[in-house]
């Protein structure tokens, strides 16, 4: 029997250790980076980083 595979799992096949140690610190610079150009307040910054981690974990908890 062949299995056939989605297009959408194919980012998950490349989840590992070294995507958190790539990601974090751009999502963090990006962050600075909005409140430094007076884009956004710090709470938003915060409030939208906690949005996403909760939403990621339930994302992987879930999948």
């Amino acid at each position: 029997m062949r299995r056939r595979y989605s297009p959408f799992w194919l980012p998950l096949m490349f989840i590992g250790p070294w995507t958190f140690a790539l990601f974090l610190p751009v999502a963090a610079l990006v962050g600075v980076s909005r409140i430094y150009l007076g884009l956004h307040y710090p709470s938003d910054c915060l409030a939208g980083s906690l949005i996403g981690t909760v939403t990621a974990v339930s994302a992987v908890a879930v999948l």
